[in-house]
């Protein structure tokens, strides 16, 4: 398997770190929650979803198999913040904080002299859940309605914090988007732009279907799931990536001045995915197959001119050590996550060659831990995937599935009764990783305060 391969450009080669390496140079992290990779144009989607990220794109780093360790949000961003796998930060369950005993990404850039700021429409990513810790300046959602804040509002409270804000230091910005998390809210004006009409509103998240189905394990409505249904999902789906997506591409034009943009990294990327009725659910929490783990993942590094793509596994926690490696902030060797930054320059080819080798050989742990979902555990040793359901919505209890990545991206051939040897190693495997894990754990952190929310979190699905 080819691990480079350039795309929107004649010459193919990572950026010269000599060239590149600015030793502080601005980092904005634009995370769109609930984002599929596959729903994307520039992953192979057929429908015109994101051409507004043509333009970073072109200058980034594409990574086809990046993966989160969770399937839904606050384990997720617990490991980007802190380069730690969920089972060692520990912020898996339901209202789960940030541990005050975790150095973060914001910390650390903060003590290299960083201005660092974070703008998150999401409820959980609050200043209540402790992800602010390590920011100067957090904007959060307060959960006064039943919906999340626009990605123009982020934007707009940026623009404000920015113009308040008179410094010379480098930025670290994080911008946690909404707009693609259910009920996949486009204003009005801009729902015609992906069909040429509004999409269908026939089938309503988290409306009376989709709720007997995840919450009560009413699976015989799954015959009433039309394709019809399901093209209506799709469409309000993929109208809120067209428009988020525009969104950011307004963003990256109206700020670019002075090459504050083109000189910074720009990392784009997603917590998790979304399930579509591929296996017979929505939304995200209750499974661990690759709609819901598997994300994109792009990064700019400053003064980049050229696309290329990168097909060795990376997780959401390399992003910590990575950045980190770069400026030049020392971290602890036992995190979880790797750097990457030998895929990102040139340099030694030898130890970008090892880098490949190490990321292609290593397992990849994932975990969802929410009592009323699903408890779960998976692992992906080189394409070969395990995933042992302990329980779920569905009524399963301690079942395994075994897929073959390579050959069954979609995970429809369930390989569990036909391979003993590859079972008996991978759930060996799955055990040492959990053990691994266990060990140097922090203790597990308080919940956050949402006592002022549950009706917003109830309408997004998270409460039940």
């Amino acid at each position: 398997m080819a691990v480079f391969s350039c795309v929107f450009s004649i010459k193919c080669g990572p950026p010269d770190r000599s060239r590149l390496n600015r030793g502080t140079p601005n980092i904005l992290i634009f995370l769109v929650d609930a984002l599929r990779f596959d729903h994307l144009s520039q992953y192979g989607y057929p429908l015109a979803t994101s051409p507004g990220l043509e333009e970073i794109a072109s200058k980034s780093f594409k990574f086809t198999r990046a993966y989160s360790p969770a399937s839904w949000t606050v384990p997720s961003v617990a490991s980007l913040f802190s380069g730690l796998a969920p089972q060692r930060h520990r912020s898996i369950f339901y209202k789960a904080s940030l541990s005050s005993q975790i150095r973060t990404l914001a910390e650390a850039l903060r003590g290299r002299g960083y201005l660092t700021a974070g703008f998150s429409a999401n409820l959980n990513i609050s200043i209540k859940s402790n992800f602010a810790q390590g920011f100067d300046f957090f904007w959060d959602h307060k959960g006064k309605d039943l919906s999340y804040p626009d990605i123009d509002r982020l934007f707009r409270e940026y623009e404000s914090w920015r113009d308040s804000t008179e410094t010379n230091r480098p930025l670290f910005l994080y911008f946690h988007i909404m707009n693609c998390h259910g009920p996949y809210l486009v204003p009005k004006e801009h729902q015609t732009k992906l069909f040429g009409r509004p999409p269908s509103s026939e089938f309503k998240y988290y409306g009376p279907m989709m709720k007997e189905i995840l919450k009560h394990g009413e699976l015989g409505l799954r015959k009433k799931v039309t394709f019809s249904l399901v093209s209506s999902l799709f469409e309000q789906y993929d109208t809120a990536i067209r428009y988020t997506t525009d969104r950011i591409a307004e963003f990256f034009n109206k700020h670019n001045q002075n090459n504050f943009l083109d000189e910074s990294i720009i990392i784009f990327t997603s917590d998790h995915g979304e399930e579509l009725f591929e296996h017979g659910g929505f939304s995200h929490g209750y499974s661990l197959y690759e709609e819901v783990i598997r994300i994109p993942l792009f990064i700019k590094m400053p003064a980049q001119a050229e696309g290329i793509t990168i097909e060795a596994p990376v997780q959401l926690t390399d992003i910590f050590p990575t950045l980190l490696d770069i400026v030049g902030i020392a971290y602890d060797e036992n995190i979880d996550g790797i750097s990457i930054v030998p895929l990102l320059y040139h340099g030694n080819s030898e130890a970008r060659r090892r880098l490949v080798s190490t990321l292609e050989d290593r397992r990849l742990f994932f975990q969802v831990a929410l009592r009323k979902r699903c408890i779960a555990r998976a692992i992906i040793v080189k394409g070969e995937k395990l995933i042992h359901i302990v329980k779920n919505y569905e009524g399963l209890t301690n079942q395994r599935l075994l897929f073959r990545l390579s050959e069954d991206y979609l995970e429809q051939n369930d390989l569990s009764s036909t391979n003993p040897g590859l079972m008996i190693n991978l759930c060996a495997a799955i055990e040492e990783e959990t053990r691994k894990y266990r060990l140097g754990a922090f203790p597990r952190p308080p919940n956050g305060d949402f006592k002022d929310q549950v009706d917003v979190l109830r309408s997004l699905g998270y409460i039940r």
